[in-house]
């Protein structure tokens, strides 16, 4: 378990599984065309009106922040709506999440400031239950986003997405299979209460649990397990009523 400046809440990591609601606010809306009657002989043929309802890649992030500012009054959020090429994160985000991993540059700036502490007890080591507080605003963050809503936005989206996804996964690959399997990825993260014993990894300069079994696990499911109960458990409801939403929202 490294020390590392760098690293990456997890559960920011699933903001960025519901961040398919940060780009529910740039919906143009389709023109609506009237009733056709026989025309004049001198009237011109009507124009067609190109459907304008998501925006180019390209340009998307300004819409993101512009629409999704009030989802959630969050700082951590406004924190990660401040970065570019949002959708393009998004994406990068699940693509690791799906592997086991941990999506660090994807959602870099995002890291809590405080280091990874232990606490030694006559020569156990656990790790420090005070520093489970590190993730206290990530995962009520991801606890206050409206889980049918964020399914509901990521189908909208869903043609943006993928069109990312598809660049760094098979071509034929979708985003929202990832999203599931990074979901089931960390539901299997076992609950721990009480101190979790940990040992000296290779040369001393790192941590590993101290349990084989939980070492086992992907690096992702790791970090979501250091976050503490009662953030892991937040995150994990949230991710239950994701999932639950998406299959639900799914076009026919």
């Amino acid at each position: 378990m490294e020390d590392n400046k760098k690293e990456i809440a997890l559960g920011m990591a699933l903001i960025s599984v519901v961040a398919g609601i940060i780009y529910y606010g740039f919906q143009s809306d389709k023109p609506v065309r009237a009733p056709e009657t026989e025309p004049a002989v001198t009237a011109p043929a009507p124009t067609p009106v190109p459907d304008i309802s998501l925006p180019t890649l390209e340009v998307s992030d300004g819409f993101v922040r512009a629409e999704a500012a009030g989802l959630s009054s969050h700082q951590t959020f406004a924190g990660w709506l401040k970065q570019d090429d949002l959708i393009a994160r998004f994406a990068a985000a699940m693509h690791i999440l799906a592997k086991g991993q941990v999506p660090r540059d994807s959602l870099s700036g995002l890291a809590p400031r405080k280091k990874f502490s232990v606490v030694n007890k006559s020569g156990k080591l656990t790790m420090d239950p005070r520093g489970y507080a590190r993730y206290d605003a990530v995962a009520d963050t991801v606890g206050s986003i409206d889980a049918a809503s964020a399914a509901k936005l990521f189908h909208k989206f869903k043609p943006l997405i993928d069109e990312v996804y598809r660049g760094l996964a098979d071509k034929d690959a979708g985003a929202q299979d990832a999203v599931i399997r990074a979901i089931d990825d960390l539901l299997r993260v076992p609950a721990q209460e009480g101190d979790v014993p940990l040992k000296e990894g290779k040369k001393g300069l790192t941590y590993v649990y101290a349990d084989s079994a939980l070492e086992k696990l992907t690096p992702a499911q790791k970090q979501l397990l250091r976050m503490g109960p009662r953030n892991t458990a937040k995150i994990q409801a949230k991710l239950r009523e994701i999932k639950t939403a998406l299959a639900a929202s799914t076009p026919r």
